[in-house]
């Protein structure tokens, strides 16, 4: 499908059918920052510690006939899709394969997904998406089958740069955004830099939860009603552009 280079962020493969975005293995080592390196990006899915499959990686326990052959040499952990299970944390995406993130063509932030490989390269579960979309599927994503029914048509979200090999992108994150402290169990402190107009605090989905309309400076940011989880804070202006996570404890 592509090349791995693990020297630069890896290129738009397609689009699932909830509309986001599908990633090669390699992206950005912090997800709000593109000048911080490029990583290989790992699920965080991993085998499951059993002998017998006689359970589901939720606990469900099987009836009989449904068991499959024991762990061996023929079948050895990872031959099915069942050998896996989501471990929250231990990789850099969540249990649909994804993240919130900048990207080349997504400079100011998407939930992407990623075709996960392991050291090797070799493609490492989930592979593509996990057992759920992040998104919503829209109905239209799915043609009925059959000669003269129409075809699959995907929705692709809205703000969307066209990259072509270069810097020329609509939009470049340009400056930096300190937050302190983060984590944090109530309140931070944000440093707007030169050129601010609009505070935005975001889900890691993408929506767009409170903004300020604010100049350069410090602004503190009360997050205290906000449920535990990550948020993006995002600050802009005419020519200034500069994503910050932050992780609400």
């Amino acid at each position: 499908l592509y090349t791995p280079d693990p020297n630069t962020h890896s290129p738009l493969l397609g689009y699932a059918f909830d509309g986001y975005p599908i990633y090669g293995c390699f992206g950005y080592d912090d997800p709000a920052d593109p000048n911080s390196g490029i990583r290989r990006i790992e699920s965080s899915y991993a085998t499951r510690n059993i002998t017998v499959r006689e359970t589901l990686p939720d606990g469900t326990v099987l009836q009989p006939a449904q068991y499959g052959p024991g762990v061996n040499a023929q079948y050895p952990l990872g031959a099915y899709i069942q050998d896996y299970e989501y471990v929250a944390g231990s990789g850099d995406l969540d249990e649909h394969n994804g993240r919130f993130c900048v990207t080349p063509e997504y400079p100011g932030g998407t939930y992407a997904y990623f075709a996960t490989a392991d050291a090797d390269l070799n493609s490492a579960y989930p592979y593509f998406i996990g057992d759920t979309y992040f998104g919503e599927v829209a109905n239209d994503n799915f043609g009925i089958p059959g000669p003269g029914n129409p075809a699959t048509n995907v929705t692709v979200p809205g703000g969307v740069t066209d990259w072509t090999g270069n810097t020329a992108v609509l939009e470049q994150v340009n400056a930096s955004l300190s937050v302190w402290p983060n984590p944090t169990s109530d309140q931070v402190r944000v440093i707007l830099p030169e050129g601010t107009t609009e505070l935005v605090l975001m889900a890691v989905d993408g929506r767009v939860l409170n903004t300020w309309r604010t100049p350069a400076g410090m602004l503190p940011v009360d997050l205290a009603d906000h449920a535990v989880g990550t948020y993006v804070l995002r600050a802009q202006g005419a020519n200034t552009v500069a994503v910050a996570r932050v992780v609400r404890e």
